[in-house]
């Protein structure tokens, strides 16, 4: 526990030092013999930035998850000691888990390119969106029939400048 202290105590020193450097070369550009109104006003700045990272690393602090806990065998290891695993690896679990059932099923960018088949259907959504006075954005389309962004706002331009789909 003396550690942990002990590493708190040289962080906020730290940030002590650092923000007395900020106020005086603040305050020392424009001369010390300025009245006082002014000298608070030159110090404003320095002192919101400390108290905005202040805040922010204590958010960060909060948010952390706990790493008191070792995630992985090899981080308890001794430096002479292998880290051995028995059986196969295990799925991942809690943020990980989480995070990779919110993914978003891969994009036509990311296969490779827009499928023809997608196109075609993104065809027939501008048509309908057209027919009911729907207004289709790129996005939407996009999302709507799988083709990328791009080959969604190119589809919509062409429709926009009197293109009829499949006339090239």
């Amino acid at each position: 526990m003396g550690a942990v202290w002990r590493v708190l105590a040289w962080a906020w020193a730290l940030t002590a030092v650092g923000l007395a450097a900020s106020l005086a070369g603040n305050i020392g550009h424009a001369g010390w013999r300025m009245p006082p109104g002014t000298l608070a006003t030159f110090a404003v700045a320095p002192v919101a930035a400390a108290a905005a990272l202040g805040t922010a690393l204590g958010l960060v602090k909060v948010a952390a998850p706990d790493t008191a806990k070792p995630v992985n065998p090899a981080a308890t290891a001794q430096p002479h000691q292998e880290a051995h695993t028995s059986g196969p690896v295990s799925p991942p679990t809690g943020g990980a888990q989480k995070a990779a059932q919110r993914r978003a099923p891969a994009t036509a960018a990311q296969r490779g390119g827009d499928d023809p088949a997608a196109v075609a259907q993104a065809r027939k959504a501008i048509i309908n969106a057209t027919s009911s006075g729907e207004v289709l954005t790129d996005r939407k389309l996009a999302r709507a029939t799988g083709v990328t962004r791009y080959r969604a706002a190119v589809l919509l331009a062409e429709r926009a400048n009197g293109h009829r789909p499949g006339e090239e």
